[in-house]
């Protein structure tokens, strides 16, 4: 009998951790397929551009401004990743204390531990300038991504943001999108509800022990949830 119940625990045990595997694998193909929808749109402008560039450049008799696939894209993110996974937000994972906002609204009620995505509250700054939401991880990780919402039941939400994040040596350094050059631009929200995945280069993720999400833009006010995309 005793043999029969260690046998039934070790089934037991062996399914839980199945389940667990299962909805961690659906979650992610959910976030795969998010920013898929996401680069179609973003796909079909970025050829239309190239296609205008280079047709002003051909009439004015200049060459193209770079040979053939040279060009760095700014559809790269758009490849499947498999170091995409949520890093413990919208779970609990990272605790209260990692989660700092700039400032908050209203006290307790809006600090950054409530800007966690899909939950009833959300992350409110005091002003419309210069704030920002910080997460800690404590230890050393790759961000390969950002998700985003509004504030439930309400018509605040960010509409976009960039980021910055923490150096080997310390020193807070802003993320740049696929030239180098420039800041990366991420875009946000168009309701409250709808998260959306600001991706960014899975080849060469951002190795860092925290991050920053600054909202540049937003609609009536500031008010944001997030999950941060990575692994270890």
């Amino acid at each position: 009998m005793i043999e029969l119940d260690t046998a039934i625990e070790a089934l037991e045990s062996t399914m839980f951790r199945n389940v667990q595997k299962t909805e961690n694998d659906t979650k992610h193909m959910e976030i795969e397929i998010g920013i898929l929808r996401q680069y179609m749109n973003k796909m079909s402008e970025s050829i239309l551009e190239v296609k205008r560039t280079v047709g002003s450049l051909t009439r004015a008799g200049a060459p193209p401004p770079c040979p053939e696939l040279a060009c760095p894209s700014p559809l790269k993110p758009l490849m499947p990743c498999p170091c995409r996974s949520p890093l413990g937000l919208e779970d609990g994972r990272i605790r209260d204390d990692q989660m700092t906002g700039s400032s908050s609204l209203l006290g307790s009620m809006s600090a950054g531990a409530e800007g966690r995505l899909n939950t009833g509250k959300s992350w409110v700054p005091l002003t419309l300038q210069g704030e920002y939401l910080e997460i800690d991880f404590l230890q050393l990780l790759n961000v390969t991504g950002v998700i985003i919402q509004g504030k439930a039941n309400t018509d605040y939400w960010v509409k976009g943001y960039t980021l910055s994040y923490v150096d080997d040596s310390g020193a807070w350094q802003q993320i740049m999108d696929y030239t180098g050059k420039r800041v990366k631009r991420c875009t946000g929200n168009n309701d409250v509800s709808t998260p959306i995945v600001c991706a960014l280069d899975c080849e060469a993720p951002i190795r860092t022990r925290s991050i920053r999400i600054h909202p540049t833009s937003y609609n009536i006010y500031i008010a944001m949830r997030a999950e941060i995309l990575g692994c270890e």
